[in-house]
């Protein structure tokens, strides 16, 4: 089997950009190992982000609700294990990567703005239209965080207006 026969297509299953897949067959970072690592760490991490979107969603719809699951052990407690999980294969990603490319480096100012403005939403907000405001924000941040990762562009979704 041929060294790029290992190698994972492009696209949701694979290699961020063909300059990353160069660099693996190339030898980059040493190992076969690692080639095999980057495809199953991506789709972790892209799993928790699915699970922490669709949590921050529910805990959202519950805020809004005004329901008493928001305040409920299992929610206080579930995001903070699957942020865990977000947090730490974003680590190894980046350590696969060999860098923070651009549209990485937006990725992470938009997760501060997201992590602000969950806060507001959830704790710091006073009225009840300053947390949904706040909710819907942090919504719109998480799409376009979600539409950088995707793209590969640091614009995102705004590149229609840039």
């Amino acid at each position: 089997m041929t060294d790029d026969a290992r190698l994972p297509v492009m696209g949701l299953t694979g290699w961020p950009d063909s300059a990353t897949k160069a660099r693996f067959s190339q030898g980059y970072s040493g190992s076969l190992l690692m080639q095999d690592l980057y495809p199953l760490i991506k789709h972790i991490h892209m799993g928790a982000v699915l699970a922490s979107g669709g949590f921050f969603l529910l805990r959202g719809l519950w805020m809004m609700q005004e329901s008493s699951l928001l305040a409920s052990k299992f929610s206080r407690i579930v995001p903070h294990l699957i942020d865990t999980v977000l947090l730490v294969s974003a680590i190894v990603l980046v350590v696969l990567l060999g860098g923070l490319p651009v549209w990485v480096q937006v990725k992470i100012v938009a997760l501060f703005v997201y992590i602000f403005l969950g806060v507001l939403a959830f704790r710091l907000a006073k009225g009840y239209g300053a947390r949904v405001l706040s909710f819907f924000l942090a919504l719109t941040v998480f799409a376009f965080i979600l539409s950088v990762a995707i793209s590969k562009n640091p614009k995102g979704f705004l590149h229609v207006l840039f």
